[in-house]
């Protein structure tokens, strides 16, 4: 997933691109791979070392993708009234409301 979403980044600068680009990502991903994502979301807890040390640095690599993102939209004006930090951990948080509704 994070390997995906920086390649598809590559030599894109333009914020509002660059997001377009991270819901994509995320979206596909997130129906492509509908069992990680239970698992990531209802047993991740059930994971012992080194597997939750991994999954853990997968996903601040992530977020801090989906945070630059999120940042530059702010810092050029596109997001008026988000705060980056809130939208990145709403993202994270919907998966997780769309998993238990499944």
């Amino acid at each position: 997933m994070v390997e995906s979403l920086r390649s598809r980044l590559q030599g894109v600068h333009e914020p509002a691109e660059r997001l377009r680009l991270l819901v994509l990502n995320h979206i596909e991903y997130f129906l492509s791979h509908p069992n990680e994502m239970k698992v990531l979301s209802h047993e991740e807890e059930a994971l012992g070392e080194p597997y939750s040390e991994k999954v853990q640095a997968i996903k601040r690599r992530y977020y801090a993708l989906a945070r630059e993102i999120f940042d530059s939209l702010a810092a050029d004006g596109l997001a008026h009234g988000i705060q980056p930090r809130i939208a990145v951990l709403s993202l994270f948080r919907h998966d997780e409301l769309d998993l238990q509704m499944a």
